[in-house]
């Protein structure tokens, strides 16, 4: 007889009656019983695979070392010390990474996050693809757009790791912090962005862990009349968060020898060359010069340059960002 609901365990014969006859058949229809429910009982060497999930109740797993899983740990909260595992595991990511699958449809690959949160774990066994042609359905190779969202030309878009009804899943918001998400999702995490060109498609690019780099460079910034106060730049990187635009620069000036300084603007106010050696391009009168940057953008993309001679001449071509996706 097998154990009830509750892990209780009966007899299949009635008790035996002192001064009374037993039957073999009723001895060996118990021990038959107790030796098929030793057998379906977890060995203390190690010997049985489990066939059904170990329920703990409220209690946990004490002097265990070197805990290792090939599957998934679910219904309640892992703690290491006390500490709840997605907490332990703060700004966690692994893949998760994004790609172009075509001008209408985000993939992401397989991997796992701990949520914005660190109150849970959001992982995917296998990639996942989503469209921007309608708002979002459950699903993999479904609508993915936030609630009240349509695809919309020249305008980044922010790919989010979600929960909702206790299943994994994409949708894609104009919120960097998932303002437009779909009703009922319980735990999200920003994963990475993209832009779309000016027919509403999805630009090419390919991803690599936290570099995102563009398939065609963009020039977005050329003026031939920089000086000595600092103007601003908007770099093509996401809005809404904080990147690392990676940028080529062209730099010439026809009359004077001149220092280029670009910085960040979470940096205070900066002249090139103070003090000596801020500047990343140097060059004389009628020369040029040409070299690469890594510097962090604000929430627009934005950052600042300037140079030590007017009538400077600046080209700055942005090849891709790289986006930490939350890390912090």
């Amino acid at each position: 007889m097998p154990r009830n609901g509750s892990g209780t365990y009966a007899l299949p014969q009635a008790a035996f009656v002192s001064g009374t006859t037993i039957s073999s058949s009723a001895v060996n229809s118990n021990l038959s019983d107790i030796a098929g429910q030793l057998t379906n009982s977890v060995a203390a060497d190690g010997q049985t695979a489990l066939t059904g999930n170990l329920n703990l109740g409220t209690h946990a797993i004490t002097g265990a070392t070197n805990i290792t899983a090939s599957g998934t740990v679910a219904a309640g909260a892992v703690t290491v010390n006390s500490v709840a595992l997605p907490a332990l595991l703060r700004g966690y990511i692994d893949g998760l990474t994004l790609s172009r699958v075509s001008a209408t449809q985000i993939g992401v690959q397989a991997g796992v996050a701990t949520d914005s949160t660190s109150a849970a774990t959001i992982r995917f066994g296998s990639s996942f693809t989503k469209s921007t042609a309608g708002t979002w359905v459950a699903g993999t190779f479904q609508n993915g757009m936030g609630v009240a969202l349509t695809i919309t030309n020249t305008a980044w878009y922010h790919v989010f790791a979600i929960i909702k009804a206790g299943a994994a899943d994409i949708y894609i918001d104009t919120s960097a912090s998932a303002a437009n998400k779909p009703v009922g999702t319980t735990y999200f995490r920003r994963i990475g962005s993209f832009l779309t060109n000016g027919s509403a498609q999805i630009i090419a690019f390919t991803q690599i862990g936290d570099r995102f780099v563009w398939s065609v460079p963009v020039n977005n910034y050329t003026t031939a009349g920089l000086d000595t106060t600092p103007a601003y730049a908007a770099a093509t990187v996401p809005t809404g968060v904080v990147v690392e635009a990676q940028m080529n620069g062209y730099v010439y000036n026809g009359s004077s020898q001149c220092e280029v300084l670009i910085y960040s603007t979470y940096a205070a106010p900066q002249a090139a060359q103070s003090p000596s050696g801020n500047a990343q391009f140097t060059v004389l009168p009628a020369e040029d010069a040409a070299g690469s940057v890594s510097i962090l953008t604000d929430t627009s993309g934005g950052v600042y340059v300037v140079s030590t001679a007017s009538n400077t001449a600046l080209d700055l071509v942005t090849t891709g960002w790289i986006d930490r996706r939350g890390k912090e």
